[in-house]
C-alpha cells in the first residue's frame, strides 16, 4: 500500500456561534476521526492545525491580554491539547498548533513548512449552489495546495467499501489510479473506474467503441499490475459526459470515496470548465481524495518572516 507518512489535519474548533466550542462540530469530528484512521493504517504522524479567523485588532487584543486571564487563544490551545492527547493515547505520534489567519492559507503554509504529504479536512455536504457561494476551504485547497487533499464527508470508520476513481490519460491520473488501487486493496473495498481521455478538460469530443474497448482493457491490465486482487469495474465515458457520469455513479453506487487527479488550468475556457468541475465536487456527498501533478507550484509561499506557532504535544 502507498503510505502517507506526514499528515496535516485542518481542525475547525468553532461550534454554532462560538469560535471555540467545547466539542468538535460534526464536520470537524469526521475529519479528525478519519485522520486518526489514516494515521493508524499508514503508521503516520499527525499535525493538527486550527486557525482563528479574527480581525487584526482582535488578534492584538488577544495577544496583549495573554497572562492577564484566559483568552480565546488559551481556550483554543487547551482544546488542541485534548485532541493531541487523544491521538497520542491511541498510539499515534501527534502535535498541534493554533494560529491566526485564513484557514486554507495557513494549512498550505503548514504543508510547506512541515513538508507534509497529505492534508485532511472535514466538510459538510452543502449542495452544489450553496457550497459554491460559500467558497469553501476545500475548494481553495483543491486549487492551491501542492500535496494531496482528503476532504472527509464521512468517517473511514463508518466504512470504506466502495471507491470510485475518476481517471484520465494524464500522469497525475495514473498516480491517482495507483493510489486508488492501493486504498482498495488495504480496505478490501470495491474499486470502480470511470475513465475519460484527458478527463473533463481536454481530449476528443467523441470516442469510438473500438477505442473505448482498448482503453478499458489497458486499464484492467494496469489495475492487475498494481496488485489489487479483487479486480475493478471499468467504464469508459465520453469527455462531454464525464462530470455527469461521476455524479450519477456516486448517486447510484453510494461510493464512500472519490479519487481523482486535478489539473492546473489556464485560459478563460479552461477556467470555466474547472468551475463546473468544482461545483460538482462541492455537491458530491462522498469524501474526496485529490492529487496534483508533480509540476504543480502553489501560489502560496513562505517568506523569511514566516515562523511556525509553538507546537502542542511532542511527536
Amino acid at each position: 500500500m502507498r503510505r502517507f507518512k506526514n499528515i496535516v489535519v485542518g481542525v475547525d474548533l468553532s461550534r454554532r456561534d462560538r469560535l471555540v466550542g467545547k466539542n468538535l462540530n460534526r464536520p470537524a469530528s469526521r475529519g479528525y476521526e478519519s485522520a486518526l484512521q489514516l494515521a493508524k493504517a499508514n503508521h503516520a504522524r499527525l499535525h493538527f492545525l486550527s486557525t482563528l479567523e479574527v480581525s487584526l485588532d482582535a488578534q492584538l487584543g488577544i495577544t496583549t491580554a495573554r497572562g492577564l486571564g484566559p483568552t480565546l487563544l488559551d481556550e483554543a490551545e487547551d482544546r488542541m491539547r485534548g485532541l493531541v492527547a487523544k491521538a497520542n493515547n491511541e498510539g499515534i505520534a501527534a502535535t498541534g498548533s493554533v494560529v491566526f489567519g485564513k484557514s486554507w492559507e495557513e494549512i498550505i503554509r503548514q504543508v510547506l513548512r512541515g513538508k507534509h504529504d497529505l492534508v485532511v479536512v472535514g466538510t459538510r455536504h452543502l449542495g452544489t449552489l450553496k457550497s459554491t457561494l460559500l467558497g469553501s476551504i476545500g475548494i481553495q485547497l483543491l486549487r492551491k495546495c501542492p500535496c494531496p487533499v482528503w476532504i472527509s464527508k464521512s468517517r473511514i470508520a463508518d466504512g470504506l467499501s466502495s471507491i470510485l476513481l475518476a481517471n484520465d490519460q494524464t500522469p497525475v491520473g495514473q498516480e491517482a489510479m495507483e493510489l486508488a488501487a492501493s486504498l482498495a486493496h488495504h480496505h478490501k473495498a470495491d474499486l470502480q473506474v470511470l475513465h475519460s481521455p484527458q478527463g473533463a478538460l481536454a481530449g476528443p469530443s467523441y470516442l469510438s467503441a473500438e477505442d473505448g474497448k482498448e482503453i478499458k482493457e489497458n486499464i484492467q491490465l494496469q489495475i492487475e499490475q498494481s496488485g489489487l486482487t479483487r479486480g475493478a469495474q471499468v467504464k469508459v465515458v465520453q469527455r462531454t459526459q464525464f462530470c455527469k457520469a461521476i455524479s450519477d455513479h456516486i448517486d447510484e453506487h453510494r461510493n464512500q470515496l472519490l479519487v481523482l487527479g486535478t489539473q492546473a488550468c489556464t485560459g478563460i475556457l479552461k477556467m470555466l470548465k474547472r468551475e463546473r468541475s468544482e461545483r460538482l465536487l462541492s455537491g458530491t456527498p462522498c469524501s474526496l481524495l485529490a492529487l496534483k501533478p508533480e509540476s504543480f507550484v502553489s501560489s502560496i509561499s513562505l517568506d523569511q518572516s514566516d515562523s511556525p506557532a509553538p507546537h502542542i504535544g511532542a511527536a
